[in-house]
């Protein structure tokens, strides 16, 4: 029997886990290190280490839903079209080609469709 999870889409998620884990470590070292009086002339570098740690697990995420998308059938986002469809104020259209954080926030701040008019 074969199972239905895609075992690309599994490996992405454990690597996601896995250096999540590496970056919370680093982060908690850090400030024990802070805490302690004994950070060192290496602060910086670790501190570069761990915001580095960060945006590759935000990259990893997105890459992991951008591929769920894609194997679902939604399409990568489009600037152009999500703007287009805020205008009309389509919130269906808006979900799908809107990045998820511009998404949020046009639909937390009551769908404002600016420009409708030809003003934006």
């Amino acid at each position: 029997m074969k199972l239905g999870a895609n075992t690309e889409t599994i490996k992405a998620a454990a690597l996601v886990a896995g250096v999540g884990l590496a970056a919370v470590l680093v982060a908690r070292a850090i400030t024990r290190a802070e805490e302690s009086g004994s950070l060192s002339e290496n602060a910086p570098a670790m501190q570069k280490l761990s915001a580095g740690m960060v945006g590759a697990v935000n990259d990893l995420f997105a890459g992991l839903i951008k591929g769920i998308g894609v194997g679902v059938g939604v399409g990568d986002t489009d600037v152009t079209q999500c703007e287009i469809a805020k205008r009309a104020g389509d919130d269906w259209e808006a979900s799908v080609r809107c990045p998820a954080k511009d998404y949020i926030a046009w639909i937390l701040a009551g769908r404002p469709q600016h420009g409708a008019s030809g003003s934006w």
